[in-house]
């Protein structure tokens, strides 16, 4: 009776305390597994929750235009300031060889003009086209002899005044060689200017008016008026007539008036 009691004590402690086990190990195993159920509800959140993502901003195209022309436009600015430095700055100057080629850059260059020089008139000289002749006041008593004596280098009066005068309000008629002093006579023509000088160094202009081709006494060979008067007299105001050859039968006459 009492040993079989014993084993009804016995089993009894061993089934509780199996019991008590398998309820730890239930009780263990239910919080694992609450826990596990936690964790992978944790990992559902997360999985979840949208992850943050960079956004790239775009801007409108018209914005980006505007941007555009005004950094273009301040890039302009800017390349015209520079130039506008670059031109205003004034660059090294160079010294000059001579002196009186250097210019003070705060002063403004002076200007010179220049001109060709005039040739210093001469007494008893003719100037015709740039060609100065000498005259001698021969007359007719040894004009002739005067200009055959040095054929290229003088002429003489002849006719009219005697004497070259700018101011006597007479005819002077004066006569030379072709070829020689007076060949210059072929070159002239309606408006040609001539300067005579007297022997004060006083000159007269004259201009050339009128031309004619004459014979040995005077005659016009293209009218046959007679021109000996007006060739060789002294009338018709301040005036001078001039003769050369052009042939053993012709002479050229050539008539000035004072101008």
């Amino acid at each position: 009776m009492k040993k079989s009691l014993f084993i009804k004590i016995a089993l009894t402690a061993i089934v509780s305390t199996s019991l008590a086990g398998l309820i730890y190990d239930n009780v263990e195993a239910s919080a694992e597994h609450k826990l596990q159920q936690e964790e992978a509800s944790v990992k559902v959140v997360k999985e979840k929750t949208p992850k943050k993502s960079s956004i790239k901003f775009e801007e409108p195209n018209e914005v980006k235009k505007e941007a555009k022309a005004s950094e273009s436009v301040n890039m302009a600015a800017s390349t015209a300031s520079a130039e506008q430095s670059t031109v205003a700055t004034p660059a090294p100057q160079t010294q000059a060889s001579t002196s009186s080629s250097v210019t003070d850059s705060n002063s403004a260059a002076t200007s010179y003009t220049t001109s060709t020089p005039q040739p210093t008139l001469q007494p008893d000289t003719m100037y015709i086209a740039g060609t100065a002749i000498a005259y001698a006041n021969g007359g007719q008593g040894s004009g002739q002899a005067i200009i055959d004596s040095n054929p290229n280098g003088i002429i003489s009066t002849w006719g009219g005044a005697p004497t070259q005068s700018g101011t006597d309000g007479m005819n002077t008629h004066f006569i030379g060689h072709n070829v020689g002093a007076f060949t210059c006579l072929l070159s002239v023509g309606n408006g040609s200017q001539i300067v005579v000088t007297d022997g004060n160094d006083t000159p007269t202009t004259y201009i050339v008016n009128s031309e004619a081709t004459v014979d040995t006494n005077g005659i016009d060979l293209s009218t046959g008026q007679n021109l000996w008067s007006q060739i060789t007299g002294t009338a018709g105001g301040e005036r001078i007539t001039l003769q050369t050859c052009l042939n053993s039968t012709q002479r050229l006459i050539v008539f000035a008036q004072a101008a």
